[in-house]
């Protein structure tokens, strides 16, 4: 993560989040990249979005003694590729309590809508803070319990009708990070 003040937990929602939205790279390294791999590497590049595929070619120079020089060349940023993916469409909304329960209503329904309103007002009433996300299709918000300076990921909510309890991230922290007590959260939910 590169930073010393780095929420592990955020880092791994925000993974989460973004493979779920399809915001990965895929890259090929190779010292020499073929022109089979390269034409299959452009085609799923310029087809898939927002995800990118690419192809490394480093190619190794050796000179006299012990002089190495290694070249860099990347294959499969096409000009159309490239005009698909500029900025703005890979930058999802900030949803917020209004954009998300009009999406999820449109969506799901009345009902859905309810039981997400009833969970918001609970995580407002408990004085948990909401994390609301940023994807491009998929609105999201996470009640977080902020407790002596730990962030506890609770659950998430989703407007394509899906509430998921987050035990990925639970485990990291006291108390659910004994599995004894994820189970028995599960069983309570259950």
């Amino acid at each position: 993560m590169g930073d010393a003040d780095a929420d592990e937990d955020e880092f791994r929602l925000k993974a989460k989040t973004n493979l779920q939205a399809g915001r990965v790279r895929l890259v090929f390294v190779a010292d020499e990249i073929p022109a089979e791999l390269r034409r299959v590497v452009e085609f799923l590049n310029q087809q898939m979005d927002p995800a990118e595929v690419l192809a490394v070619e480093v190619k190794q120079y050796v000179g006299e003694g012990a002089l190495k020089a290694l070249v860099p060349r990347i294959v499969g940023q096409t000009a159309e590729a490239q005009r698909k993916k500029t900025a703005g469409n890979r930058v999802g909304k900030q949803w917020d309590e209004h954009s998300f329960m009009a999406d999820l209503e449109s969506r799901r329904g009345v009902d859905q809508t309810n039981t997400a309103k009833e969970i918001l007002r609970c995580a407002k009433y408990k004085r948990l803070y909401t994390w609301w996300g940023k994807g491009k299709q998929d609105g999201s918000f996470f009640p977080l319990k902020k407790h002596k300076g730990v962030t506890h990921w609770l659950i998430s909510v989703w407007t394509y009708g899906r509430i998921e309890i987050q035990f990925q991230v639970m485990k990291n922290k006291p108390p659910f990070d004994a599995e004894s007590e994820r189970l028995e959260l599960l069983r309570r939910l259950k």
